[in-house]
């Protein structure tokens, strides 16, 4: 993750960026780099919403030939992608369909829709530029400025909240519990001293070596060669396995 000094917004997906990709895409949410991952895109995100992106990570990012953002249609996601736009002026802007509804997401362009990964370079094909000073050839879409969770976001939640991190985890490598925390050897690159911390107050898992970061999602879609729809059937399939072995017992 690059993150700056005494803020709190972080990048995720830091890692692909240090390998200069032909193109990169920003996204809105770590749920939809996570989708866009599992269709084999470089995805980057911010932590802190559509607003937070920092010009130190667009400088760092201008490198890169090709950069695509695709945020949520609604009225903050195309104000941060307008804003994105012209911090980096050759970046282009996808336009999800209003299929996706008003603050509609990549996870539901995937997910909800079941499009496919040819669908969505159809829409980076006809992605346009920012002009430097007008806005006027992407309009904003105004948007109820708040917006009731998807019944994705709602599922990922339930997962989060039924599965600790660390049980996952514990079926695949050995952990040390160190106050909060529960540290072990890495399983996705050859790590001789432990560098794989979890913590248990955010459900969430970062590598200190190969900077590998998430949840238990993305930790199972990691270690299992999972897709994001895929991993949420697994979790899903436990769910129901504990829920006939309650009744049962």
């Amino acid at each position: 993750m690059l993150t700056s000094k005494g803020s709190h917004p972080e990048l995720y997906g830091w890692q692909v960026v240090l390998r200069n990709p032909p193109q990169l895409i920003i996204c809105e949410g770590e749920f939809d780099r996570l989708v866009l991952k599992s269709q084999g895109f470089s995805v980057v995100t911010s932590t802190s919403g559509a607003g937070t992106f920092r010009e130190e990570w667009a400088t760092a990012l201008s490198s890169i030939q090709k950069i695509y953002i695709c945020f949520d249609l609604d009225e903050a996601g195309q104000n941060g992608a307008l804003r994105i736009g012209r911090m980096i002026p050759h970046s282009k802007i996808i336009t999800l369909p209003e299929a996706v509804g008003k603050g509609g997401d990549v996870s539901d362009f995937f997910v909800r829709l079941e499009r496919k990964k040819e669908d969505f370079l159809s829409l980076m094909k006809e992605a346009q530029t920012v002009p430097p000073q007008s806005p006027d050839a992407l309009p904003v879409i105004s948007y109820p400025p708040s917006k009731p969770k998807t019944v994705l976001k709602n599922r990922v939640q339930e997962i989060k909240d039924r599965f600790p991190i660390v049980h996952i985890a514990r079926k695949y490598i050995r952990l040390r519990q160190s106050g909060d925390r529960f540290v072990g050897q890495c399983p996705f690159h050859n790590d001789r001293t432990p560098s794989l911390v979890i913590y248990s107050s955010s459900n969430t898992f970062h590598c200190f070596g190969c900077r590998k970061h998430g949840d238990m999602i993305s930790f199972l879609m990691e270690i299992e060669g999972l897709g994001f729809v895929q991993a949420l059937n697994l979790f899903d399939n436990l769910t129901c396995l504990l829920m006939i072995f309650s009744l049962l017992f």
